[in-house]
């Protein structure tokens, strides 16, 4: 069973909006969010985050990475 959820955002309209939905979302399991400056500083970050979270990160806990797709055409 999930006790944990760790999440890295780009950006602070995400760590929000997540603030907001993951309580309704999850219950009474416990989150995290990490915001960085940007998705860049997400990108270069996150390698040695994940190999740090990888020497202890308990087997029910999970890791969650959301970025966003600004170049795509949202028409599309």
């Amino acid at each position: 069973m999930l006790e944990k959820l760790v999440v890295f955002v780009e950006e602070y309209s995400m760590e929000v909006a997540l603030e907001q939905l993951l309580p309704k979302l999850l219950g009474d399991i416990e989150f995290q969010i990490i915001r960085f400056q940007c998705k860049n500083d997400l990108l270069k970050q996150a390698p040695n985050r994940l190999k740090g979270y990888a020497a202890w990160l308990p087997k029910n806990w999970r890791l969650l990475i959301l970025l966003d797709r600004d170049d795509d055409d949202c028409i599309a």
